[in-house]
């Protein structure tokens, strides 16, 4: 905004004696997040997926993480990491002495430059997900995975055992990869799919259902006797 009164010019060297004309600067945050989300996307892995997790006292501890077919929504959860860096780098360009690190590295993201600045800040967020859960909440703020339709299911004997003794969360499983990145990888559980994990023990319970027969079938005592550390035993392997 530029004045009528003001003077723009001075004395050789006493130039920085004048007032400076004021302007505005990274204005269209729409336009920012887009690019922001346009690099980091080719960096950026999300699949739907399930953590089981046993945890027994008859039994080793044991963890496992698998792909669903569901269609993950990546493109909200992108959309959301762009959302965070924005957000971190408006915080460094508001607060940031023009000399120093932080500007720089500010300037270059908003202007939608794919930079290593821009990869470490991802990695960073990435790594604030895995121990604030407020962090990890924006990142699934408005996204969830649509499972196809899934018939209704029985319960067998193990039911009960398994539900006690075996945690199962859906959710998504989201990597970081690339020669330009650290690689990093992560779990963020759902509140929803309850029909998804209902169907996980369902499937379960005929793989050990179906085990248990087989060694049963060629045990040399007779039937097989089954226990909860068994059953438990059984899954961990």
């Amino acid at each position: 905004m530029k004045s009528q009164f003001s003077r723009d010019f001075c004395r050789e060297g006493r130039s920085y004696l004048l007032g400076r004309d004021l302007y505005k600067r990274y204005t269209t945050a729409d336009k920012i997040k887009k690019s922001i989300k346009e690099n980091i996307r080719g960096y950026i892995f999300v699949d739907a997926a399930a953590r089981i997790t046993l945890d027994s006292a008859h039994s080793d501890p044991e963890r496992a993480i698998f792909s669903l077919p569901c269609n993950a929504d990546d493109n909200g959860i992108v959309s959301n990491l762009a959302d965070m860096i924005y957000t971190n780098m408006q915080s460094y360009y508001g607060i940031a002495d023009p000399r120093i690190y932080h500007y720089g590295v500010a300037n270059t993201i908003m202007e939608g430059f794919d930079s290593s600045g821009l990869r470490r800040e991802l990695e960073l967020v990435c790594k604030r997900i895995a121990t604030r859960p407020d962090i990890a909440s924006k990142v699934l703020e408005n996204v969830d995975f649509e499972a196809d339709k899934l018939p209704h299911v029985k319960e067998f004997m193990f039911s009960n055992v398994l539900k006690e003794h075996l945690d199962i969360h859906a959710g998504y499983r989201i990597l970081l990869y690339g020669s330009k990145m650290n690689p990093m990888s992560f779990f963020l559980p759902i509140s929803g799919g309850a029909m998804i994990i209902q169907q996980i023990y369902y499937n379960m319970e005929i793989l050990l259902h179906h085990n248990l027969v087989s060694y049963d079938d060629i045990a040399e005592q007779g039937y097989l006797r089954l226990s909860d550390s068994l059953i438990l035993k059984e899954i961990g392997a």
